[in-house]
């Protein structure tokens, strides 16, 4: 009887079969980590966004809050004007802060908040500058120092509440506040940025100081002396 001899190894067919299963195994692995770098740098840089936001609505919060009603305006002696040093619109603020309430010869700072087009990207900015004086502030003023608050941006809107003159008004919401003699009472601002995951800021801030200790109220011109 003929034995035949046993054979060892793997048969090309075999050989070619294996390498493929192989390599499908080796794609599916890497398309596995590569999805997941993408999920978790997107988890990363969404956890830095949401930092980013809560930073801005601390910030902006904390300044409106502070701000001042000395009266003036940009160019004009405060001593000679009625109107309060804030100027507001839809999608630009601009007003005072001070470095204390309860000090009057600390210098004060003018911040200004707008939307501004650098490089092709729709930023929220805030400038501020050093007043050293109320009487003249564009005389010995600092330049204006400009940080960039957030990045791709799709819309700023703020808007103003003005009490009702008497007690049985309810007051309105205005998209503009110039030539006033008070702050509003409050000021609501919703910032919309253009990535559709990254929550919306919005905020609805009073002003803390609500009288000028600079002012010696003339009761016959109804002005600050």
């Amino acid at each position: 009887m003929t034995h035949r001899r046993a054979q060892s190894g793997f048969t090309l067919l075999e050989m070619l079969i294996a390498t493929t299963i192989v390599a499908l195994i080796a794609s599916l692995g890497f398309e596995s980590l590569r999805y997941a770098g993408r999920v978790w740098s997107r988890t990363v840089n969404l956890a830095v966004t949401r930092e980013s936001i809560d930073t801005v609505r601390r910030v902006l919060s904390d300044r409106l809050t502070l701000a001042y009603p000395a009266h003036g305006g940009p160019g004009t002696p405060f001593a000679n004007s009625a109107q309060v040093w804030f100027e507001g619109r839809g999608s630009e603020l601009r007003f005072l802060t001070h470095a204390s309430t309860d000090r009057i010869d600390r210098p004060w700072r003018e911040l200004k908040l707008q939307l501004q087009t650098l490089r092709g990207d729709t930023v929220l900015t805030l400038a501020e500058r050093t007043l050293p004086t109320l009487t003249t502030p564009e005389e010995g003023s600092q330049d204006w120092q400009e940080e960039t608050l957030l990045r791709n941006v799709r819309s700023l809107d703020i808007e103003y509440f003005k009490a009702a003159n008497d007690r049985l008004g309810a007051g309105q919401w205005l998209t503009r506040w110039s030539g006033e003699t008070d702050l509003p009472q409050l000021v609501k601002m919703v910032v919309v940025p253009r990535d559709a995951t990254i929550p919306r800021i919005e905020l609805l801030v009073k002003p803390s100081v609500t009288s000028d200790l600079t002012c010696d109220f003339d009761l016959i011109s109804r002005r600050c002396r």
